[in-house]
């Protein structure tokens, strides 16, 4: 069977979007896709430097960008990018005084370094318009320790995340948030959007890890052609081979073992809705 994406990147969309992270260029496209003539306002929860927002910016003028990061020097890095731009970048408290309506929300391999789930998924809910879009992403990648014995060059890295996962929970209570990650399992994340009042329409699978190396191994001029193609042969994964099976490390889906990048698309629940 050959299989067409429902969301193909259009030539102009890729060109701007090959990010070497394919499920941000996923929804990034889908972004711009969808809002295509009419004018919209994204907010990007956790948007650390802002990257390739400035292209997008300045080829697509109906959209205006508003980023939040707490980490000041990122944030700083951020608006000297989007300088002249449609955009806002904020840090500290200023989470607590927002009240736009925003028409997406996008949270991009940030949720696994967030400690307060609770309270963010609250602050995204209380900012995403009434028919707007949640795209909470989240990444296990960052939290594996493969240790082989019987090759010593791995144990360094190995042991490192491994210790800092012990002790990045007690950094953030000392006041080092930056240094906060924890694994997202996913019958945890499933229960906590519901609880808050988001209901989940789709959920996907990203970031094949031998594409994502290849990315990084080929010619500058070709990878724009390879995120399309990237993107376009997750959704064939997603849709034709996507199933359930034995739970390993919180997650039971099979297509988490090769792409350990997982997005939810979220909306407001509408009462009476399950």
């Amino acid at each position: 069977m050959q299989y067409k994406s429902p969301n193909q990147i259009s030539s102009s969309v890729e060109k701007i979007f090959s990010t070497g992270n394919s499920a941000k260029t996923k929804i990034l496209a889908r972004i711009l896709e969808e809002s295509a003539g009419r004018s919209i306002l994204v907010f990007d929860y956790g948007c650390g430097v802002a990257p390739g927002w400035h292209q997008i910016l300045d080829n697509y003028r109906n959209a205006r960008y508003v980023g939040y990061d707490p980490d000041e020097r990122s944030v700083e890095v951020a608006r000297e990018a989007l300088d002249g731009l449609n955009a806002s970048v904020y840090t500290g408290k200023a989470i607590d005084e927002m009240a736009f309506k925003a028409d997406y929300v996008t949270s991009l391999s940030v949720f696994e370094h967030v400690r307060d789930r609770v309270g963010y998924l609250r602050n995204a809910k209380r900012l995403l318009a009434r028919d707007g879009t949640f795209f909470l992403n989240y990444d296990d990648g960052h939290f594996r320790s493969s240790i082989n014995l019987d090759s010593p060059k791995t144990w360094y890295d190995g042991l490192r995340t491994w210790l800092h996962n012990k002790l990045s929970g007690t950094l953030a209570f000392a006041g080092y948030m930056s240094q906060f990650q924890s694994r997202v399992e996913r019958w945890e994340v499933d229960g906590l959007v519901e609880d808050v009042g988001f209901m989940q329409t789709e959920a996907f699978y990203n970031n094949l890890a031998c594409l994502k190396e290849l990315y990084k191994n080929i010619d500058v001029d070709n990878r724009a052609a390879l995120a399309e193609l990237w993107v376009r042969f997750e959704d064939a994964l997603n849709a034709e081979f996507l199933e359930d099976g034995d739970c390993q490390w919180g997650d039971t889906a099979n297509l988490w073992r090769v792409m350990r990048s997982r997005t939810l698309v979220l909306r407001h629940k509408v009462s009476g809705q399950q």
